[in-house]
């Protein structure tokens, strides 16, 4: 018949359940009014495209700004910055991204593909979008554990 799980063993049981709440989430951690910082987390999302990427977007840029990701700074000319793009397999990667202005911490924020799939899985719009890329991510990651050299 030609299907394409002919030869492939142990795939494990296929899950339909909607994307879990992920331990990290795209909160604000340092002040309810953030609207008075000079800088501050405008919005994070997910690039679609060949590779996803994760994108987080700041109110303002200009020299005192900066930006670290896992703790390292990155080089930051820019209101919006995107992560390298992202296997399947790494969709629960979770980012910490901290935000900073004349080297005070202003936000911390954290995110994921995962966390993006949780946030919109009852969007009207894009829902079923976003648990399908919830669905490829976890598929992923059983077919390479279970076919794993």
């Amino acid at each position: 018949a030609n299907l394409a799980t002919d030869g492939v063993e142990n795939l494990g049981a296929t899950s339909t359940d909607d994307p879990v709440a992920p331990t990290f989430t795209a909160t604000p951690v340092s002040n309810t009014e953030v609207s008075s910082y000079p800088v501050y987390f405008a919005g994070a999302n997910v690039e679609f495209g060949d590779v996803n990427k994760i994108i987080v977007k700041l109110n303002t840029y200009d020299e005192n700004v900066s930006l670290t990701v896992n703790g390292v700074e990155v080089d930051l000319t820019a209101t919006t910055y995107k992560t390298d793009g992202l296997l399947a397999t790494e969709f629960d990667k979770g980012f910490t991204f901290e935000l900073s202005y004349d080297g005070v911490l202003m936000q911390t924020l954290t995110y994921s593909v995962n966390a993006y799939a949780y946030k919109m899985k009852d969007n009207e719009k894009i829902g079923a979008l976003a648990k399908a890329l919830y669905y490829y991510g976890v598929s992923a990651k059983a077919y390479l554990g279970a076919n794993a050299q």
